[in-house]
C-alpha cells in the first residue's frame, strides 16, 4: 500500500527536479525515523550532484529550488523550507526542514489519510525569527513560511519596517493584510539613486564573486577526478579504503549512505571526491581562488593571441 501510494504521489510532479529532491528528503525522514519533523544540512556540492544540475547557485535557487519546494508542498505527504547557509560569501550548505503531513488521496476507491494521529506531537524544529515576526503581526503561518521561502530576508524586513510606520502613523487599518500585500507587491520606500546604485554595484560584484567560487569549484571538481583517474588501481584502492575509514567522524550522515550502498552511492562518491580536493590538487589555481582567476585571465589573453596569429 506504501508503494502505492508513493507512485501516486511521484505522479504528480511536473518537473525531474522535484521527483528528485522529493525522494532524497523523504529518505532522509524515514532514515532519522522521527514522525513528523526532520532537519538535514546537505553541502551545495552534493545538492547539484543530487539534482544533476551545474549551473550557479543564482540560478539553482531561483530556476530550481524555489519552483521544487513549491510543487512538493503542494503535491505530496511533506512540508519543505530550506535556507542557505554561508562560508565567507558563498552559500555552501543548505538547511532543508522537512515535515511530515496529513493529506488525503484517492488510490483506487481507497482514501489514506496520514498523520491524523500525528497533530499532536510538539513540533521539534525550532522557530524561525523570520516566520516567527510574520505570525507576530498576524499572518499564519503556512503563508509566513510561503514568503520566507519566496522572498529574500531584506525585503521582508524592510517592508515590515515600512508597514510598521506607517500602521503607527494611522494608514493601515488591516495590519495583516497590507503586510502580506506588501512583501509581495514591495511596498519599499525607493532608495536614492546613488544609494540604489552603490546597492547594485555592491550586488553586482557580490554576484560576480560568488560566480567565480562556483566556477572555480566546478574546475577543482573535474581537476581532482582526472587527477584521481591517472592513479595506479592500487592507489585508487588506497584512497577509498582511507576515505571509508574516517567516514564514520568526518560524515555520519554519507557514512549512513556509505553503508547502504558503498561508492554507488551518488552523495558518497560527491563528498569522496570533495575529501581527495586536499590530497591530490597541487597547483596554485586549484589551491586558491585567486590563483584561479589570474590563470584563467592569463589563459584567456593566450587564446586571444593564438587567435589573432
Amino acid at each position: 500500500m506504501f508503494a502505492k501510494i508513493q507512485l501516486l504521489v511521484q505522479t504528480q510532479f511536473s518537473s525531474k527536479y522535484s521527483l528528485a529532491l522529493y525522494e532524497f528528503l523523504l529518505d532522509e525522514v524515514c532514515r532519522a525515523g522521527s514522525p513528523k519533523t526532520h532537519m538535514v544540512q546537505v553541502p551545495l556540492d552534493t545538492v547539484r550532484y543530487v539534482l544533476q544540475f551545474d549551473g550557479i547557485y543564482k540560478h539553482l535557487n531561483n530556476d530550481v529550488l524555489k519552483p521544487c519546494v513549491l510543487e512538493i508542498n503542494k503535491n505530496s505527504d511533506i512540508s519543505v523550507g530550506y535556507r542557505g547557509i554561508k562560508k565567507g560569501r558563498a552559500v555552501a550548505d543548505l538547511l532543508f526542514m522537512v515535515e511530515r503531513t496529513a493529506m488525503q488521496m484517492p488510490l483506487a476507491g481507497l482514501m489514506v489519510l496520514e498523520g491524523a494521529a500525528e497533530s499532536t506531537i510538539e513540533d521539534p524544529r525550532p522557530p524561525d525569527l523570520l516566520v516567527a515576526t510574520l505570525v507576530e503581526k498576524g499572518v499564519a503561518e503556512s503563508k509566513a513560511r510561503m514568503l520566507v521561502e519566496t522572498y529574500d530576508e531584506e525585503r521582508i524586513r524592510e517592508n515590515c519596517a515600512h508597514v510598521e510606520r506607517e500602521h503607527e502613523a494611522g494608514k493601515v487599518k488591516n495590519l495583516c493584510a497590507y503586510l502580506i500585500r506588501a512583501i509581495e507587491e514591495d511596498y519599499r520606500p525607493k532608495k536614492p539613486q546613488n544609494e540604489a546604485a552603490q546597492a547594485c554595484e555592491r550586488e553586482r560584484r557580490q554576484q560576480a564573486s560568488a560566480d567565480l567560487t562556483s566556477e572555480w569549484n566546478r574546475y577543482r571538481e573535474r581537476r581532482v577526478r582526472e587527477r584521481f583517474l591517472e592513479l595506479e588501481p592500487q592507489a585508487q584502492e588506497a584512497h577509498r579504503t582511507a576515505f571509508v575509514e574516517r567516514l564514520g567522524d568526518l560524515n555520519p550522515l554519507i557514512h549512513k549512505y556509505y553503508k547502504k550502498e558503498g561508492f554507488k552511492s551518488r552523495m558518497v562518491e560527491a563528498q569522496f571526491f570533495v575529501d581527495l580536493r586536499e590530497r591530490l590538487l597541487a597547483s596554485p589555481e586549484e589551491l586558491s581562488c585567486d590563483a584561479y582567476q589570474e590563470w584563467r585571465r592569463s589563459t584567456e589573453v593566450r587564446s586571444r593571441e593564438r587567435l589573432c596569429r
